[in-house]
């Protein structure tokens, strides 16, 4: 079962080299096309090493395992740059970023030593390795590898998140999906390979074997996917060939917003949504069936405003419209405000005097004189 495994792992990890290598060879790779190359390079190799190593006798790759191994916590950094990058549509490399590599550059240069020593042993069979500061090395890496892989990704979620509840970037929710996608899918495939480094100091066997072959092969089908979604096309690893490629994509976008501003604008003023004070973005989105960064972008690119300042509009024209009527004349701010569906009274008066330049009490005496 374990050798199965392995040899389906070393299936997966050849094509996951012939592919990167094929994309590293086209001359328009992208900078999100270079990360993702890079990144399942580095996922490859040591996958391919790991059911080698499982296959044939250690002792024949115990030097490209020296130098996988110290090449793991690379994987991290440029995994979160692909899903960075990728997420935010971002073409040119901040500079600023170059610090992701200051970790896994420490740890290579810690591993070169190592990686020495086994050349010598597999040359001339002698140990000359100091035990004690390859355990050292080797353990400090794994618990930095468990650290980076789960603040990376937790990371990149808490931070993207927070960018499409802001709506700061505007890019096709479908796109986004897929790197949230890739995101959840390697938390579940980076914690299984944390089972097997814990089983591992914890002594227990076959287990940490079978927990590292399904990590690998939860690699390979991750990896599939990936290249999948590159295949067609629903993740750009290449760069535009022509101007119109680029004019068609807005086009394709804008004609996406404005269909979701008409649905928006069609269930808002059928259903009187806004006049529930609870009414949030996320409530529409539901309510319209439609995702909630795909909600917040329509708003802002096609009227040129905020969900709160979508809302306050109706909101104000309700307000207004009360005022005019004979109950109006009678009626306080306070119940003003909550039946025109704010939260209160501060905020219905500084809503109100934004919009039209003066207070509601203004405006009311204005009406009756």
């Amino acid at each position: 079962m374990i050798h199965l495994l392995s040899i389906l792992t070393l299936i997966g990890a050849a094509n996951g080299l012939f592919l990167s290598a094929y994309l590293y060879m086209h001359k328009k790779l992208s900078l999100l096309g270079r990360l993702l190359v890079h990144t399942t390079s580095i996922w490859s190799f040591i996958a391919l090493i790991f059911s080698l190593m499982h296959i044939n006798p250690f002792q024949n790759y115990i030097i490209l395992s020296s130098i996988g191994s110290s090449a793991t916590t690379f994987l991290y950094p440029l995994l979160y740059l692909f899903l960075k990058y990728g997420w935010s549509e971002e073409i040119k490399f901040n500079i600023k970023d170059v610090r992701h590599f200051i970790t896994p550059v420490v740890f290579f240069c810690l591993s070169l030593p190592i990686i020495y020593w086994d050349s010598v042993f597999r040359v001339t069979g002698q140990h000359i390795e100091l035990i004690e500061y390859v355990m050292l090395v080797n353990q400090s890496q794994d618990i930095i590898n468990v650290l980076l892989g789960y603040g990376y990704l937790i990371y990149f979620l808490i931070q993207m998140k927070e960018k499409d509840e802001l709506n700061t970037l505007a890019l096709p929710p479908t796109h986004r999906q897929i790197f949230y996608k890739l995101t959840y899918a390697y938390l579940g495939v980076h914690t299984i390979g944390v089972i097997g480094i814990v089983g591992n100091y914890a002594g227990f066997g076959k287990f940490v074997i079978y927990a590292f072959d399904i990590y690998y092969i939860a690699f390979i089908i991750t990896l599939y996917y990936i290249f999948h979604w590159v295949i067609s096309n629903k993740l750009t690893v290449l760069n535009p060939s022509s101007k119109a490629m680029i004019l068609k994509k807005q086009k394709d976008t804008t004609a996406q917003v404005q269909e979701d501003i008409d649905l928006i604008i069609q269930y808002v003023e059928s259903s009187k949504a806004y006049l529930r004070n609870d009414f949030t973005l996320v409530a529409l989105a539901k309510e319209t069936y439609l995702n909630r960064s795909r909600v917040s972008i329509a708003i802002n690119e096609g009227l040129d405003m905020n969900f709160n300042e979508f809302i306050s509009d109706y909101r104000i024209k309700e307000a207004q419209r009360i005022m005019k009527t004979e109950e109006g004349a009678q009626i306080k701010l306070e119940v003003l405000a909550k039946e025109a569906g704010f939260n209160s009274k501060t905020t219905f008066n500084r809503s109100f005097k934004e919009k039209t330049g003066v207070t509601p009490s203004q405006y009311k005496e204005n009406i009756f004189q």
